[in-house]
C-alpha cells in the first residue's frame, strides 16, 4: 500500500510539473492607448503553435519566462500588417534566424532583454522602417556587427546594456540617428570608451553613461590619459598603464586612513574625482 501511494504521489508530481511547463497564452487589453495584447508565458521551441492561436490583427505579442532557443524565419509573417510591439523577455533565446522579423513593417518596439544572445546582427533589422525602440540589454552579446548602425532606422531608444561587449563599432555610424543610446555595464576598452563617447557628443545622442550613479569605470579617467598620449593615435596599452598610475596617484600610501587624511594628502594635487569641500 505504501509503495502504491508513493507511485501515485510521484505520478501526480510529474503531471503537475508537466502542467507547469506547458505554455500559457492570454488575449488581453492594454490601455493608453487602447490595444489588444497576445501574451504568452512558459513557451518552448513549439512557440509557433501558440502563435497560430492569436488573432491575425494583433498589435502586441510577447513571450516571457520561456524556453525558446531559436526564433525561426517567418515566425510573424501573418502579423505583418498590424504588429507594433514584439518581445521575448527572459526566454532563453540563443539564436535568431536572419529573416525572423522580416516583413514587420509596422513594428515599433523590438525587445529581447534577459536572453542568451552572443551577437547582434544587422540583417535582423532589415525591412523594419518603423522601428523606434530596441532593447537587447542583459544578454551575452560580445559583438555588434558593423552594419547594424547603418541598417537601423532613426530610433528613440537603443539599449545594449549589461552585455559582454569590449567595443561598440563606430566605423559605419554616419547616418545613424537616435535620441537615446544606453550601453552601461559592458567591459569596454579605454580606447573604445573614448571613441564612443566622442561620437555621441558629436551627434547629440543622449546616454546615461556619464550619470553619477553609473558603476562603470569613469570616462574622466580615459580622457585624462588621452591628453597624455604621445601621438594622436589611441594606444590601449598606454591607456591601461596611464589609468593605473593615475588612480594610484590619488590614493595615499598609508593604511587605515580617514577621508580627512585623504583630503590632506590631496591638498597639493586635487583629485578630479573627489570634492573635499563638501
Amino acid at each position: 500500500m505504501k509503495l502504491q501511494s508513493v507511485v501515485v504521489f510521484v505520478a501526480l508530481c510529474v503531471l503537475g510539473l508537466t502542467e507547469m511547463a506547458s505554455a500559457i497564452c492570454l488575449l488581453r487589453n492594454v490601455t493608453r492607448p487602447v490595444q489588444y495584447w497576445y501574451q504568452c508565458f512558459r513557451s518552448d521551441n513549439n512557440y509557433l503553435s501558440e502563435l497560430k492561436k492569436s488573432p491575425i490583427d494583433i498589435p502586441i505579442v510577447t513571450f516571457t519566462n520561456s524556453r525558446i532557443p531559436i526564433i525561426r524565419n517567418g515566425s510573424f509573417t501573418r502579423f505583418g500588417r498590424t504588429l507594433e510591439t514584439l518581445g521575448f523577455l527572459f526566454s532563453g533565446v540563443e539564436e535568431i534566424e536572419d529573416r525572423a522579423f522580416w516583413g514587420l513593417r509596422q513594428l515599433n518596439v523590438l525587445a529581447l532583454p534577459g536572453n542568451k544572445l552572443k551577437i547582434m546582427k544587422s540583417v535582423w533589422f532589415e525591412g523594419l522602417p518603423n522601428l523606434r525602440r530596441v532593447s537587447f540589454e542583459n544578454n551575452q552579446i560580445k559583438r555588434i556587427e558593423e552594419n547594424v548602425f547603418a541598417v537601423l532606422p532613426p530610433l528613440e531608444w537603443l539599449d545594449v546594456s549589461s552585455n559582454k561587449l569590449s567595443c561598440i563599432p563606430t566605423a559605419k555610424v554616419a547616418n545613424f540617428k537616435a535620441r537615446d543610446f544606453q550601453f552601461r555595464h559592458n567591459r569596454l576598452t579605454w580606447s573604445c570608451q573614448v571613441l564612443v563617447m566622442d561620437w555621441l557628443k558629436e551627434t547629440g545622442i543622449r546616454t546615461d553613461y556619464l550619470d553619477f550613479g553609473n558603476l562603470d569605470p569613469p570616462y574622466d579617467l580615459a580622457k585624462i590619459c588621452v591628453s597624455k598620449l604621445p601621438t594622436p593615435k589611441l594606444d590601449e596599452a598606454f591607456l591601461n598603464k596611464c589609468v593605473g598610475e593615475t588612480t594610484r596617484k590619488y590614493l595615499p600610501p598609508m593604511a587605515d586612513y580617514t577621508v580627512k587624511d585623504m583630503c590632506e594628502y590631496l591638498r597639493d594635487k586635487p583629485s578630479p574625482f573627489l570634492d573635499c569641500s563638501i
